[in-house]
This record gives structure tokens, sequence and C-alpha cells, in this order.
């Protein structure tokens, strides 16, 4: 089961692409960072910025479907890219995606819309206080969904994020709810391997 619909790493049943416990690295702590062109950011940029199996907890391993990357689809390659993970139970997974924007003004302007095009969906739908996440980003909503459809109790632990004018999306479905601080930990080790897309 996948977090999202639209590409080979989403699916019908959640219609979304958003996390574990982990060592995660500190943030640059105010230093300087220097932010990707549009034009600079290609493909293989953005696929450089997702979570990659070193950062996900003990349990979860690489989708053994080849490259966690879209290079086929010309008119979305540059701009938005998937990953995912899974975990021991089919249930189980770990879902992110990143879309750049070309400024910070046009990532504002879609944040409301992106955020309603992916928490739509069949489930039980219940916002969460983001506070504990307001330093991830400059918009941060929390959803958690609830899904009895498998026979079992699955969580969608979700996060959205918007820093400047990049979107990161975090998905960790899990059997039971799942700790915020375990996903504040792997928001902030995502966030951290996007520092120069923004």
């Amino acid at each position: 089961m996948n977090g999202r619909g639209t590409r080979t790493t989403r699916t019908a049943t959640l219609g979304a692409a958003l996390l574990l416990a982990c060592a995660c690295s500190p943030t640059d702590g105010g230093a300087a960072r220097t932010s990707a062109s549009p034009a600079a950011v290609t493909a293989q940029t953005l696929c450089d910025a997702l979570l990659t199996a070193r950062d996900v907890p003990a349990g979860f391993r690489s989708r053994a479907t080849g490259s966690p990357c879209d290079f086929e689809d010309p008119g979305t390659r540059d701009v938005l890219q998937s990953v995912a993970f899974d975990g021991r139970e089919d249930t189980e997974e770990i879902n992110e995606e990143l879309e750049l924007l070309g400024t910070e003004a046009d990532a504002v302007s879609r944040y409301p819309s992106w955020v309603a095009n992916l928490s739509e969906h069949g489930h039980r739908v219940y916002e969460q206080n983001a506070a504990p996440f307001r330093d991830l980003g400059d918009d941060v909503r929390h959803f958690l969904v609830h899904d009895t459809a498998h026979g079992a109790d699955v969580y969608f632990n979700q996060l959205y994020v918007r820093r400047g004018r990049l979107l990161v999306f975090l998905n960790v479905t899990s059997l039971g709810a799942f700790p915020p601080a375990d996903l504040h930990r792997l928001a902030s080790k995502a966030l951290d391997r996007t520092a120069a897309l923004r």
C-alpha cells in the first residue's frame, strides 16, 4: 500500500503521498545556506534530496522497484520526486514527496490547495496540533488518518511542510498511533537534506 495516488509510489486508498524513530543530524545552526536557482535544479537534484534507506528506522527498507525517482516524465521530473520504504508488515510504509515551485510566492499560493487535495480521501481524517512541528517550516499541517478497512487499526501519520519555495509531504503508515516526537525526528532529517533547494 502506498501513501499517494497519482504516481507509482501512491495509491487510491490513501490518495496522498507523508514517518519514524531515527538518529537525525542537527540543523545548520543558522549558518548561511545557498539555494539552487530554478534553472539549476534537475530531477537528480531532487532525487538526491530525498530520504535514503540510511535515514529511516530499522525494519524499513527501500522498495525493490529500481530507482526511487521518476526520470521518465519530462513534465514533472524537475519539480516533483518521491520515494517510499516498506516496513515489516504489508500495511507499514514511509513515503516522502518533494515539490519545488519557481518562487516562494508560488509555493505560498499552492500550499492550501496542495494540502486540501492530498488530505481528501475516504478515511477518517483528524487534523492534529501542528505546534510541535512549527520549527520545520514556514507553513506546517499535521494530520492523522485512521483506516480499519484492512482488518486492523492502520494510521497514516502525515506532515505537510512548506519551507520557502519547497513543499515536503511525509507519511508514516503504521499499526497503531505513531509518536509525534519520532515523526518530528524524521521530518527534521528530511528537511535537512533539502537545504540546498530552498
